[in-house]
């Protein structure tokens, strides 16, 4: 096959994070490494990596370990030019597809196919979340994602706005992952005695502004939610975290009321190292609590 950009730098990402992360557990000929201990005590070097290919795929990257390790070195690191940019030589498409092939392989299994051949980088982001967050020493978790499905509601009067919030769950995938759309409307304050009697017309006529972030959902093995959107128009990151639900005493599978924590930027920046106290974050929560925890309930 012939590797586009993007399958480039998905190639050069593993690679990096192999050299960076793994230990080196082949086992080499002392031939090939001026010491085995200097090498163990210094990390994985580009060395290592060539061998690692070479073990797992039968294909030898250079024609000897210090041309191979140099040619990946550079495939990843890049060569500096002299006004400061970078160039990354190519390897040949035998090379390439025995990185490819060692990336994806089940020991090493950096990438699978799907991140390798399809680029969606927005679905691969919360299945390499579930499997960083997976632990083995919780109970159970019994709650799964897809009984979400469905929508959550929030209503606020701040000030002379009435603003409508609604978070829809669907499209759950069997990696444990969903779908979340959130609208938020906001109207004139005093439409909201009226607001549960509009239509579906009145309610886009009378709107003020609109707002959606899409993105998804995924569940912790401590139950905990985390839902991670990016605005519509802007690509703004919009996330939520769960602070409480009523998923222990509902008495039933999904969740009716849940309190979730909103985060895009901070709360405030400051100046000088003492004026951050555990004090005035408080204060600070306390001044516009809404602003920072909505509770929703199932629609």
């Amino acid at each position: 096959m012939k590797y586009s950009d993007w399958q480039l730098n998905r190639l050069r990402d593993a690679l990096s994070a192999f050299k960076a992360y793994q230990e080196s557990s082949f086992d080499f000929h002392e031939d090939q490494v001026e010491s085995l201990e200097t090498s163990r005590e210094v990390g994985f070097s580009w060395g290592d990596v060539r061998e690692a290919i070479r073990e797992e795929t039968g294909v030898e990257i250079g024609v000897d370990r210090k041309t191979g390790s140099e040619r990946l070195r550079q495939f990843v690191a890049g060569i500096k030019k002299n006004d400061g940019s970078y160039r990354f030589p190519r390897l040949s498409k035998k090379w390439l597809d025995a990185i490819a092939d060692f990336v994806t392989s089940e020991d090493i299994f950096l990438l699978d196919e799907e991140e390798l051949h399809e680029f969606d980088p927005t679905v691969q982001t919360p299945i390499r979340l579930l499997e960083y967050l997976n632990q083995n020493y919780d109970y159970e978790n019994t709650f799964h994602i897809a009984d979400l499905k469905g929508a959550y509601e929030r209503k606020l009067v701040n000030d002379d706005v009435f603003v409508v919030t609604k978070l829809t769950f669907q499209g759950a995938t069997d990696k444990g992952f969903m779908q979340v759309i959130e609208e938020r409307r906001s109207y004139d304050a005093s439409t909201a005695s009226r607001y549960d009697n509009f239509t579906y017309d009145n309610k886009r006529k009378e709107q003020l502004s609109f707002t959606e972030h899409k993105g998804w959902a995924v569940s912790t093995p401590e139950t905990g939610l985390l839902f991670f959107m990016k605005n519509a128009m802007d690509g703004k990151n919009y996330n939520y975290l769960s602070l409480a639900s009523d998923l222990p005493t509902s008495g039933s599978k999904t969740i009716g009321t849940m309190a979730l924590i909103h985060h895009d930027y901070s709360l405030w920046n400051v100046t000088t190292v003492n004026a951050l106290n555990f004090d005035n974050v408080i204060d600070g929560l306390k001044w516009n609590p809404e602003q920072y925890v909505a509770l929703f309930v199932r629609q």
